[in-house]
């Protein structure tokens, strides 16, 4: 098969759609009304701020419960924090005293071989 042959006709089945799609998109746009009046941002911003005091979403929050609940958050995140830290701390810790250990086994061992040999 040849598939240059296929993807030509392909490509111009879709850019035929395409362009059938953009016209009628076009005799749509043509007939709405041109719109002269441009909003400027201040008005906007303006607007959105008068909504939102109209409606204040956060009317029934009491901002203590906020608080509370935040801090509550903080709180456990540094108590895992802290849990975890001493975790490590602690597993370094006894494996430096096995180290230790290891140590000490070996430096008797070391002194034995050692007055041996005279």
């Amino acid at each position: 098969m040849n598939y240059n042959l296929i993807a030509q006709v392909i490509l111009f089945c879709s850019s035929i759609g395409l362009g059938q799609m953009i016209f009628r998109k076009m005799s749509i746009l043509s007939g709405l009304p041109e719109t002269t009046e441009i909003k400027k941002d201040e008005e906007l911003f303006i607007r959105l701020q008068k909504e939102i005091k109209e409606k204040n979403p956060l009317k029934g929050i009491q901002y203590e419960d906020l608080l509370r609940g935040a801090l509550k958050k903080v709180r456990i995140l540094f108590l895992k924090t802290d849990n975890k830290i001493f975790g490590w701390t602690q597993k370094l810790k006894e494996n430096s005293q096995k180290k230790k250990i290891r140590e000490d086994g070996n430096y008797w061992d070391r002194i034995k071989k050692n007055t041996d040999k005279y």
